[in-house]
């Protein structure tokens, strides 16, 4: 039994007789993980901080609420505005290239 099977034989002990796949040179904790932690915690942070109260005059109504729901609502709304132009645009799309058939 040569030096490789010593060690090969030790770590399968130590985990219990279960075979541990070979390690890849990656340790620690998932990099996505990570980001996804921190950008957590300066949403968090973010949030926190805004608590400014701001007038919104829309075009029939004035709503005074924090900065916080004001971002919400911005980002609700350019969501669905996203939206709305790219099913208008695939369906243009999709009556120019029948109309070519």
């Amino acid at each position: 039994m040569g030096n490789n099977d010593n060690i090969a034989a030790n770590d399968t002990a130590k985990s219990g007789g279960k075979q541990r796949p070979a390690a890849s040179g990656k340790s620690g904790p998932n990099l996505a993980l990570i980001a996804a932690g921190v950008v957590a915690a300066l949403c968090l942070a973010f949030i926190l901080q805004n608590n400014h109260e701001a007038s919104i005059h829309f075009v029939f109504f004035t709503k005074t609420t924090t900065i916080r729901w004001l971002i919400l609502m911005t980002i609700i709304l350019g969501a669905i505005a996203d939206r709305l132009f790219s099913i208008w645009w695939r369906r243009r799309r999709h009556k120019s290239v029948e109309a070519k058939n």
